[in-house]
């Protein structure tokens, strides 16, 4: 039995980023990003074609393609705060984390939500 189901999105956009310096080391930022694309769903083998997808029993046909595609819009938030720290005077740390939330209406499956940190270190060296 051989079979194959693929669901691959693509989605691309634009984000608009800020960030404001509280003091020497502490930074706060946010943005909001836009996103448009797609998700296509491609079945392969008897039993996706004949067992999962809708069967016709009048015309005894499947009335579902075996490649479909469905359209997706989506929209981030992001909100985070960052530390920055000069240790010498070529070596300095950084690190941040933020909060990212986004929404994406998926054409097919309705409003999908996701959210969760992104967190960010490092250590700079200057020339």
């Amino acid at each position: 039995m051989d079979w194959l189901l693929q669901i691959p999105p693509s989605m691309y956009g634009i984000v608009g980023m800020a960030d404001y310096k509280l003091n020497e080391n502490w930074t706060i930022g946010g943005g909001i990003g836009v996103y448009n694309g797609s998700k296509t769903k491609d079945f392969e083998g008897d039993i996706l074609v004949n067992n999962l997808l809708a069967v016709d029993p009048v015309n005894d046909h499947n009335p579902t393609p075996n490649h479909e595609k469905y359209d997706l819009d989506g929209i981030s938030y992001r909100f985070g705060v960052g530390y920055e720290k000069e240790i010498t005077a070529n070596w300095g740390f950084n690190g941040g984390i933020d909060y990212l939330y986004m929404e994406i209406d998926d054409e097919e499956e309705g409003n999908v939500y996701s959210n969760g940190f992104s967190y960010n270190l490092g250590l700079v060296y200057n020339f």
